[in-house]
């Protein structure tokens, strides 16, 4: 039999005419469905569900026909030799064609399953709790000057939210957030998407407000986050254009009230009084001059000027002066904002921990943020804050993996994403603490393949020296110094030398990467210049370039600890001493143990070991943090750390 008269014999038994009205009752369905999917209801992958079985149902129509029609009612004489043949390739020839359409249907089928109920989205999705989404009001005045109430509208009603307990809160920044780190080239992210596949909030608070003669009129709905579907449209607010903030403070006491009677809580405890509208559109223009810090303070000022209640310019300007490290100033600004901070829990917690920052009390700041990260934990910059904290703070490297897990960095684009990288920074040291040495590296070689940010490659140093991969590290080091500045290729290998130290006896690997930094330097006054004959050893020239570093910055601790330990070992112990002397005349506050780390370095290198441990724990008892390059990381203490009472040190803090 041939392949014409098999096509002959398959039309004359209406097997074509079969297969036929599948098909095309397959495609009425697939269009009645696309219809009517969305007015019953119906999950929206329902058609791709229906195409699947339909799929599946073809193969096994295929051999239905077979079965009703073919194989009992087509008679065959056993005793004629050509019609047992020709039967005998009828049925190879559909059987062929069976198993060539079932093959392609089950591909198709995998093809399907795999693109739209696997691994279908690359970030990971968060479970649907007592989130709450709140967006910006859309301004439909037609007028730009009102875009400050829609921002307006946004924190006040999430303020009104978290204070209250009703939920965490997914602001409209938080979206942003993730909008921008995700976004690429050819994949745009709406606040659709982010919200429905990632996020997933329990409810969305969206709204309205336009103009009616001299008078703003705003509309507000709560959206049920899994059924897309209104809850509840509260009435319109109206209220004078020059006077927002009345409209807003209804507006946010109606959804409160919404979502506490739901709840079935008596006893809403609603904000203190919100701040003067000028006062809010000075602090959001400082904000978005942050980078201008001399504006950015201008601006603070005059918003407090304008509203001396205003709880958050006042914080940020003890943040600012904190940042610059001018703490006397940070803390009477905190005090004065103390005595008026009692309305609020959320403020006071703040308060807390700004409180113990200035005090350098690392279990209390750790426990206020951790009050804090629990309102918004998959908030991007509240977590990294969150890991730096408690890898810095308190020495919990074991903390980290959960807290890198609740916000979702695996799919962002690195570079629209600084804080990203701060995370991913802060997790590779938390993984090198716990021995997770080739983890960080296969994390940080496919990082640095996307970013060229130079504090990714600084961990990467040291997992390659843990692994004594030194291969790869030349190899990196020759990167750096093609792709970045010099200061940085020099740091580098001053990092790597140390590492070295710290990790193996390999002195004279070591010194080859410290005078790779000798023989490239130009600059032989500098301190990496320096410091690379101090870990070197060679002590005399250490000594001879301190001396300057010292007198043109004569209350640099880490100048004085170096020549100190210099001096001592080149036999000048009263000289040796008399640094130390200094160091402990220059006690004064807000230094968190800067100065009793400094001295337990001096000890150390004379073998006082017992002197060192005991400075050692002044100095994290008044606030000193646990860094890449501290404690149990810093080369001078190499034969103290694995001590039991250096271990008393790194766990400080701990329960």
């Amino acid at each position: 039999m041939t392949i014409n008269q098999f096509f002959k014999e398959c039309h004359k038994r209406e097997v074509f005419k079969m297969l036929s009205i599948y098909i095309v009752s397959s495609w009425v369905i697939l269009q009645v469905l696309s219809v009517i999917w969305k007015p019953l209801n119906l999950p929206e992958k329902s058609i791709t569900v229906l195409i699947i079985l339909l799929l599946i149902g073809f193969p096994v129509y295929i051999f239905y026909i077979w079965k009703s029609r073919l194989k009992y009612t087509v008679s065959t004489d056993v005793d004629d030799a050509t019609e047992v043949k020709n039967r005998k390739a009828f049925e190879h020839f559909f059987f062929s064609g069976f198993g060539i359409i079932a093959f392609f249907c089950s591909l198709s089928v995998l093809i399907l399953i795999n693109n739209n109920f696997t691994n279908s989205v690359e970030l990971k999705s968060l479970d649907m709790t007592d989130k709450i989404a709140v967006l910006s009001f859309e301004n439909n005045t037609g007028d730009d000057k009102f875009d400050i109430v829609s921002k307006l509208s946004l924190d006040l009603i999430q303020h009104g939210i978290t204070e209250n307990n009703v939920g965490q809160v997914i602001t409209q920044s938080i979206v942003n957030d993730y909008s921008s780190a995700m976004q690429t080239k050819n994949k745009l992210f709406s606040d659709e998407d982010i919200l429905n596949t990632y996020l997933k909030p329990s409810k969305t608070i969206t709204g309205t407000f336009f103009l009616k003669d001299n008078s703003l009129i705003f509309n507000s709905s709560i959206i049920d986050g899994s059924k897309n579907e209104t809850l509840i449209s509260f009435k319109p607010v109206e209220c004078n254009s020059d006077r927002p903030l009345v409209c807003i403070d209804e507006l946010q006491q109606k959804i409160l009230g919404y979502f506490v009677t739901e709840k079935d809580k008596k006893g809403i405890r609603l904000q203190h009084n919100p701040p003067k509208f000028e006062a809010y559109q000075l602090f959001r223009e400082a904000e978005e001059n942050f980078e201008n810090k001399d504006v950015y303070l201008d601006l603070l000022n005059k918003s407090i000027e304008v509203d001396s209640n205003y709880f958050e310019p006042k914080v940020n300007k003890f943040l600012h002066y904190y940042n610059q490290r001018k703490f006397k100033i940070a803390d009477s600004l905190r005090l004065a904002i103390l005595p008026k901070s009692g309305v609020s829990k959320r403020q006071r917690n703040l308060l807390n921990h700004y409180d113990a920052l200035i005090k350098g009390d690392n279990r209390k700041i750790y426990q206020t943020a951790l009050n804090e990260y629990k309102i918004t934990p998959f908030h991007l910059r509240t977590n990294q804050s969150m890991m730096t904290i408690a890898l810095q703070r308190i020495n919990r490297p074991d903390l980290i993996d959960d807290i890198f897990k609740m916000a979702s960095w695996e799919a962002v684009n690195i570079d629209n994403c600084l804080v990203c990288v701060f995370s991913y920074f802060t997790k590779a040291y938390a993984d090198l603490e716990l021995g997770r040495n080739q983890m960080t590296i296969d994390t940080l070689e496919s990082l640095i393949n996307r970013s060229d940010n130079y504090i990714l490659k600084k961990p990467l140093i040291s997992a390659y020296v843990r692994t004594a991969n030194y291969d790869k590290l030349n190899t990196l080091l020759t990167k750096i110094k093609l792709l970045h500045e010099k200061e940085d290729w020099e740091e580098s290998n001053l990092y790597a030398g140390k590492e070295i130290l710290v990790r193996t006896d390999s002195i004279d690997l070591a010194n080859s990467y410290f005078q790779n930094l000798i023989n490239s330097s130009e600059d032989k006054n500098n301190k990496n210049y320096a410091n690379a004959h101090f870990y070197k050893g060679d002590y005399r020239k250490a000594e001879e370039l301190l001396q300057p570093l010292l007198a043109n910055d004569p209350e640099n601790i880490n100048h004085m600890v170096k020549l100190s330990i210099s001096l001592f070992k080149n036999g000048k112990t009263e000289e040796a001493n008399t640094l130390v002397s200094k160091l402990n005349d220059m006690r004064k506050d807000y230094q968190y143990g800067s100065i009793d780390y400094g001295i337990a370095q001096i000890f150390a290198s004379q073998d006082k070991n017992d002197i060192a441990i005991e400075h050692l724990l002044m100095s994290v008892a008044a606030g000193n943090r646990y860094r890449n390059e501290s404690f149990q990381n810093d080369y001078l203490f190499k034969t103290i750390k694995d001590s039991p009472k250096f271990d008393l040190i790194m766990n400080f803090w701990h329960d």
